[in-house]
């Protein structure tokens, strides 16, 4: 019953649906139908509703003769809903690692994707559900430029990216900085 539901009379009715996130119902539809139904299927489409959010519903159905019968009932709708993305940076880069970190609004697992000089692989995305993310990259090329973008997925699969098209860039330091002289 996600957003939809089909009930089914046996005569000519009145059908009203109440609904809401409390058993104060709140909303009422009647289905755009607006009046008497002949008998048979109903289906109702509930646009607008939040996601992962436990909604009750009741449904009243009153025939010719005032004869009146009820239905009560309760669902949940699903999120579908992507991560949201915020403060993606790239810290700690040397001439072989860098630190990919960003934050989402809802926990969700970790991936960048990155390469040199275009995006041609990515990191084993993790399993964990966070909300800070942090992913170390690692055998970087020095000093060169990278492309990369970060990915996360929430329990219920919807997958997000950011940047939403295209690419960031960093460059590893050079190496050169780094040799020792005896």
């Amino acid at each position: 019953f996600p957003s939809h539901d089909n009930r089914h009379t046996n005569e000519d009715t009145t059908t009203e649906l109440y609904y809401g996130t409390t058993l104060n119902y709140g909303e009422f539809s009647d289905g755009g139908y607006g009046g008497t139904l002949l008998s048979g299927d109903r289906s109702v489409a509930l646009n607008g509703l939040d996601d992962t959010t436990r909604y009750y519903y009741k449904i009243v159905a009153v025939d010719i003769d005032n004869n009146s019968s009820a239905f009560y009932g309760d669902f949940t709708t699903v999120d579908i809903t992507p991560p949201v993305f915020s403060n993606v940076e790239v810290t700690n880069v040397t001439p072989s690692t860098a630190r990919v970190a960003w934050a989402t609004d809802e926990r969700a697992t970790s991936v960048v994707y990155y390469g040199t000089p275009t995006i041609t692989g990515a990191t084993t995305e993790t399993t964990t559900y966070t909300q800070g993310h942090v992913v170390n990259l690692v055998n970087l090329t020095p000093n060169s430029p990278y492309r990369y973008y970060v990915g996360s997925r929430d329990a219920y699969g919807n997958s997000g990216r950011y940047p939403a098209a295209g690419s960031l860039t960093f460059t590893t330091q050079d190496s050169a900085g780094l040799l020792l002289s005896l």
